[in-house]
């Protein structure tokens, strides 16, 4: 189970690199932000389905048709993809150097870094949310754990709407300025689940969560693209995905340990303090003034390649 999970993980890394890379090839700055929350908007469609179709398919059927089940959205998507993405569509230029293939350069740079760790510290808050709420929804309220995924329920569908407004108001105000707002109201948000002893208030608060938690995954990849010359941006995105799993990774371990020794409340209180880590971070203003300085010397280096901002 362990090696199948690591096989998938690789392949959804690989899948949202490239995705993500892709738009931000084709689409112009001015239409990023809404093509991004677009697609990411996909995100908590599936996952919505899959709650449901999962709870009844495992219920019904057992566990191990739920995983063949579960193979066929991915067959029937890169059919789809292979046949509706044309090669010609876009055309990145080469990298000029081996470092360069690899960004390593780039990796140097500080406004690229904090955004990296922001990411990490968003996804231990998102994977130990997701992970756990069905069970502590479960154990808290006396539901059956197919009651409570229904409930959960409410985090993934609003994250259809999380990556669409989402998009469009980066667009319109500045990806800073969202995910700003976000992790604020994240961090909110995840620390009064404990307070919500009953579901339908659990319920009441999953929507706002999994809505800035889609709106923060969404603006900050628009954050790295504006950041990194085109003809490196797969690369980079590809770090800034990798490094943003190992808070993925740990999230969950984290917030277990925790549970087991302290109890759940102690659990959501703990990650909801990562959102916040996050904001000086990127109120900081030596990373602004960095940003805006290599900005400057990418514009010399690569006048051609610069995302317009």
């Amino acid at each position: 189970m362990i090696l199948y999970s690591f096989l998938t993980g690789i392949g959804a890394g690989t899948f949202y690199t490239s995705s993500t890379s892709l738009i931000s090839l084709i689409f112009p700055p001015r239409e990023r932000g809404r093509m991004l929350g677009i697609a990411y908007s996909g995100i908590g469609a599936g996952t919505s389905i899959a709650i449901v179709a999962g709870g009844f398919f495992s219920h019904i059927y057992g566990w191990r048709l739920l995983f063949l089940v579960s193979s066929i959205p991915g067959v029937v998507g890169s059919i789809l993809f292979l046949h509706g993405i044309r090669g010609d569509q876009y055309n990145p230029s080469r990298a000029r150097s081996r470092s360069s293939i690899l960004g390593l350069e780039m990796l140097r740079t500080r406004v690229l870094q904090v955004y990296m760790a922001v990411h990490a510290l968003i996804l231990i808050t998102y994977f130990g949310v997701t992970s756990f709420t069905p069970t502590y929804i479960a154990s808290s309220s006396g539901l059956g754990i197919v009651e409570a995924n229904l409930v959960f329920l409410a985090f993934p569908l609003s994250e259809i709407l999380g990556g669409l407004i989402g998009g469009y108001l980066a667009d319109k105000l500045g990806a800073w300025r969202i995910s700003i707002t976000s992790f604020i109201v994240i961090s909110i948000a995840v620390a009064l689940i404990p307070l919500a002893y009953y579901p339908i208030y659990v319920a009441l608060l999953l929507p706002i969560i999994g809505f800035m938690f889609r709106t923060a995954a969404t603006t900050l990849p628009l954050l790295v693209v504006e950041s990194t010359p085109s003809n490196i941006v797969g690369t980079i995105l590809g770090w800034y995905n990798s490094i943003g799993f190992l808070g993925a990774s740990v999230g969950p371990y984290m917030f277990g340990i925790i549970a087991d020794r302290w109890g759940f409340s102690l659990s959501y209180i703990a990650i909801s303090i990562f959102p916040l880590i996050s904001i000086p971070m990127m109120l900081s203003k030596k990373t602004l003034a960095l940003s805006q300085l290599f900005h400057s010397f990418s514009s010399r280096l690569y006048p051609s390649e610069i995302p317009c901002c």
